[in-house]
């Protein structure tokens, strides 16, 4: 889980963004020698938020399963 607070002090290019938390999850399991099996989930609660404090930033990608 990462959480970020809200930027009360933007640059001369940007806005603010308020504050949000995204939550990821992954699991791992070595089969044999060199195989390793891995799965991620990003995003779980499918929260939007920004991708940049850029005013014409667009939300960043929604939750997936790789």
């Amino acid at each position: 889980m990462a959480a970020y607070a809200r930027d009360e002090r933007p640059g001369p290019t940007e806005v603010v963004v308020p504050g949000y938390a995204v939550l990821d999850a992954g699991a791992g399991r070595r089969l044999s020698g060199g195989l390793e099996l891995r799965v991620y989930a990003r995003n779980i609660l499918d929260h939007a938020y920004p991708a940049t404090p850029d005013p014409k930033s667009v939300p960043a990608p929604a939750g997936a399963s790789s």
